[in-house]
């Protein structure tokens, strides 16, 4: 609705074996979204669709994805955000590999059909550096510690 404000989180710590999820936003006229999706798998294969329409002046939206591949897992994060209005919107997807038996996509879309409007996105995919996992691990945590306490973090 008009002015109206949207804080939407989706949290999954526990991994699904087959997740698809499809979420569309609209936002009228001074309408704000701020949109967090988090999710790890293990085992696992998720889709994830976002679609964000800013249909009205000043709509404003964030969305962030935030996915860690843990073993034999394929994760495919679709998010695009269309100005139709004044507008402004960005998109934020990382994503964090753990094993070479998986596989993450993000795809990232932008789509302005107005003038006034500013859309803007950044997307990356990396993994643990051998410097922090022995770092924490010097620190005296195990290996499987510090990639848990690593994975936790990334996915706040």
């Amino acid at each position: 609705e008009k002015n109206s404000s949207l804080d939407y989180k989706f949290r999954s710590i526990n991994s699904p074996k087959r997740f698809i999820s499809k979420n569309v936003f609209k936002l009228f006229e001074g309408a704000k979204l701020r949109a967090e999706v988090a999710l790890k798998a293990n085992n696992s294969y998720v889709e994830l669709y976002e679609t964000t329409y800013l249909n009205g002046e000043n709509s404003d939206a964030i969305s962030k994805l935030r996915v860690v591949s843990g073993k034999k897992s394929e994760i495919i994060g679709c998010t695009k955000m269309i100005a139709n209005a004044p507008s402004k919107g960005h998109l934020d997807c990382r994503g964090l590999l753990l094993k070479n038996d998986s596989k993450i996509t993000l795809i990232p879309a932008l789509v302005n059909a107005n003038k006034e409007s500013t859309l803007t996105h950044e997307a990356s995919i990396g993994r643990i550096t051998e410097d922090v996992l022995n770092y924490l691990m010097s620190r005296g945590l195990s290996e499987e510690e510090a990639i848990d306490l690593i994975v936790a973090g990334f996915l706040r």
